[in-house]
């Protein structure tokens, strides 16, 4: 299961006035900004899925990142800033 809807059926189930919420209607409404007294928008404005990682481990192993070592990625489309 992706990170996005784990938290998101986390919140939904723990936190009382979100009960009864739509696990996915309740991302959407943080990445809308619905909810900015509790949660900051996500930048990207969308889910991440297990594929965006993907994505970033075949760019760190392919030639184009021939030249980049000792290096930490943070796949999270804005949502955590380290």
């Amino acid at each position: 299961m992706d990170d996005w809807r784990n938290n998101s059926k986390r919140m939904v189930e723990n936190i009382p006035e979100f009960h009864g919420h739509d696990v996915r209607a309740w991302f959407v409404g943080i990445t809308q900004g619905k909810y900015p007294d509790m949660f900051t928008p996500t930048p990207l404005r969308r889910e991440h899925v297990v594929e965006d990682l993907g994505r970033a481990v075949v760019n760190f192993v392919s030639n184009d990142a021939v030249s980049i070592s000792g290096q930490s990625l943070n796949v999270s489309g804005g949502m955590f800033n380290n």
